[in-house]
């Protein structure tokens, strides 16, 4: 995660600068465009679950997705 916006989705569900995003919704993540691809099949007020790794933690976070 190179930002995350305050007050965003990805914010408030406690995603931050530097987090790397394993897994979208159980889905292995290997690319940003395999990520951008996966979240447009989605729609604004879906809850999503993200794998992340922090500091060599993995951690799940839940967010519910806004408008673009």
């Amino acid at each position: 995660v190179g930002a995350v916006s305050d007050d965003s989705p990805g914010s408030n569900a406690g995603l931050m600068k530097s987090d790397i995003i394993k897994k979208l919704d159980g889905t292995e993540i290997t690319s940003l465009k395999q990520y951008s691809d996966l979240l447009k099949t989605h729609k604004p007020g879906d809850e999503i679950t993200l794998e992340i790794e922090r500091d060599g933690e993995v951690k799940y976070l839940k967010l519910i997705l806004a408008e673009r």
